[in-house]
């Protein structure tokens, strides 16, 4: 079991993951987690970052395809 503890953050309450616990869960600075309220307590799920990489790919098109897009939106 690991145990982290509740800091203060400027005006917000936070939580600092050990580095076993980012490793266990696959994720690095900048990863989104999943916060899933249980009868339990919570549980700490790394976030498919489907989304991210359909932004990342659609901001490609859009730079290499600028004046094409342009033209359709006349």
């Amino acid at each position: 079991m690991t145990t982290t503890e509740i800091t203060k953050f400027g005006d917000a309450l936070g939580i600092v993951l050990p580095q076993e616990v980012l490793e266990r869960l696959g994720v690095q600075p900048g990863d989104q987690l999943q916060m899933i309220a249980t009868e339990e307590g919570v549980t700490l799920k790394p976030c498919a970052d489907t989304v991210g990489k359909q932004l990342d790919v659609a901001e490609k098109v859009m730079e290499k395809r600028h004046d094409v897009l342009r033209r359709l939106a006349e």
